[in-house]
Order: structure tokens, then sequence, then C-alpha cells
């Protein structure tokens, strides 16, 4: 679409449009015998986006207007009595030129408004939808924690059942789920179950300490049963890092025992 001429340059005169023999027709619309004002509108604002450029056709209907004025004065100065078709055709200039931009700038008012009611029924979909977010969020949680939950249970069970090898799984399960809920630790449900956990993992590390306590001799010699104290050391492998290490070291405590025996320091 063509956009709206800009404001023009304002001129000594505005001569109006003549209809003797011989004389240039003049381009402006407004100028045009066949003028209307819907025929106007129509040109310039011929859908919703051209409403965008309607200050622009307003401002240059305010400067036509300002110049039949100027013109209508600049005539009365020079003490030049206009003939009747001339006063006529001023008048319907000055008139269509007020009709066309108030039926403009009524438009605009209404554009404005649609505008504000757009604006308004968008901010409520904006609220529905961070409602349903939110609401979304709040079942993924309480899902979550419900997960937690069972497998909190099934950790106490997992322990009682010296089960090691299922503990490895259990346990990065409640880890995962226990990072979703960081933000939460001051809530008292949360923060009893997270103790919880945290008491059932020393449990679990007091067993493992337990089998390797009842599974090696004091010459470090093994006794036990061999794939129980594997699935023990893979348990102590997911938990802290420094209950493996002090797996590792009490192991190789245990091995170099005999070796301290005879290597200890003395006078000999």
């Amino acid at each position: 679409m063509a956009a709206p001429p800009p404001p023009q340059k304002p001129q000594a005169s505005v001569a109006p449009t003549s209809t003797t023999a011989g004389a240039a027709v003049s381009e402006d619309p407004l100028e045009l015998d066949q003028f209307t004002v819907s025929s106007y509108i129509d040109y310039y604002i011929r859908d919703e986006k051209s409403l965008e450029n309607i200050d622009v056709v307003l401002e240059n209907i305010r400067y036509r207007l300002r110049s039949a004025k100027k013109h209508l004065d600049a005539m009365l100065h020079n003490s030049r009595v206009p003939d009747s078709d001339e006063l006529q055709e001023i008048e319907h200039t000055k008139t269509s030129i007020q009709e066309l931009y108030g039926r403009i700038a009524n438009m605009r008012a209404k554009s404005h408004a649609s505008e504000r009611a757009v604006y308004d029924i968008t901010q409520d979909i904006k609220t529905l939808d961070y409602a349903k977010r939110n609401v979304s969020e709040t079942i993924k949680t309480f899902k979550r924690l419900q997960m937690l939950v069972n497998a909190s249970d099934q950790f106490e069970q997992i322990i009682g059942n010296r089960n090691y090898r299922d503990a490895v799984y259990i346990v990065q399960a409640i880890d995962e789920l226990t990072a979703n809920f960081s933000s939460f630790e001051r809530i008292p449900r949360v923060a009893e179950l997270k103790s919880r956990i945290a008491s059932q993992k020393k449990s679990l590390v007091r067993s493992i300490y337990h089998e390797f306590e009842s599974g090696f001799d004091t010459q470090g010699t093994m006794v036990g049963n061999a794939a129980t104290l594997r699935h023990a050391c893979l348990a102590a492998d997911v938990l802290k890092h420094n209950e493996r290490e002090h797996i590792i070291e009490y192991y190789c405590d245990l091995q170099l025992n005999s070796y301290k025996a005879i290597f200890q320091l003395s006078d000999d």
C-alpha cells in the first residue's frame, strides 16, 4: 500500500483549481471535482495495517486546512473580492477537509480503543497462560515428590534386606529426584523427607562397613561372600566421595596389618 504523503512545506498561497480552458488540472485528491470523503479515506486507509500511518494522514489534513484558511485570509488581505465560484469552492474544500479530519479522528479514536481492548485481552490470555504453567509445574512437583517418597520407602526395605545391588539404582534415582527440591528446603514436608533420606544413607554406610568387617579376617583374607562385597563396593561408589575413600582406607589398612606388625618402628 502507498504510504500517505508527508506534510508539504507551507506556500505563500494555495490557488484553487481553475476551471478555465487551458488550465492544468490539479492532481491533489482534495481539489478534485469528484472528491468524496469516503474515497479519500479508502485510498489512504485500506486495511488494518494502514492504521499505523493514521497520524501522518491527520497531519496532512491539518496542513491543508491551515492552507485553505491562509488562502482565504490572503485574498481578503489583498482586497480582492472572490467571485461566487471561488467562494463556493473554498467553502466546499474547507467543509470537506473538516469532515475528512473528523472522520479520520474518529477512526483513530476507535483504533486506539480497539488496540486497548486487544491489549486487555492479551493480558488476560497471558495471565491464564501463567496460571496454566504454574498449575502444570505444581502437578509435576507433586508427582516428583510422590516418586521420592516411594523411592525412600523402597530404600528402607533394600537396606533392611542388605540388597546392595538394588541400592545402587535406588540411590541414583533418589539423588536425581532430590535435586528438583533444592528450592523447597524450607517446606517442612520436604525437609523431613530429605532428613530421612540422609539417615537412610548413613544406615547404608554402616551396613557396608559391617560387610567389610565380617567379610575379612584379621589377616586381610576374604571370608565373606564375594558377590555381596562386590555389590557393597558398587553401592559405596554412588555415595558421597568421602564415604568411598573411608572404605578404601579401611581395606588398605586391613591388608597392611601384617606388614605393620613386621616392619613397625623399634630399637632393633
